[in-house]
């Protein structure tokens, strides 16, 4: 009965603790790297708006 109890609870409430950390740690690295792509195109933009507001472009 030890032995069921012990893969239950592996199954069960450590599995989803495991699953719910490596979603986080994906989660985490995918917006890290949205929020540079969209810091790069707004520094961009703003450069090519200042340029046509002075007319240098």
């Amino acid at each position: 009965q030890m032995i069921d109890q012990a893969w239950i609870e592996k199954l069960g409430p450590k599995m989803i603790s495991l699953l719910n950390k490596i979603f986080a740690i994906s989660t985490d690295n995918l917006q890290r790297g949205m929020i540079k792509i969209f810091l790069c195109l707004f520094l961009l933009t703003s450069t090519i708006a200042l340029l046509a507001l002075f007319n240098l472009f």
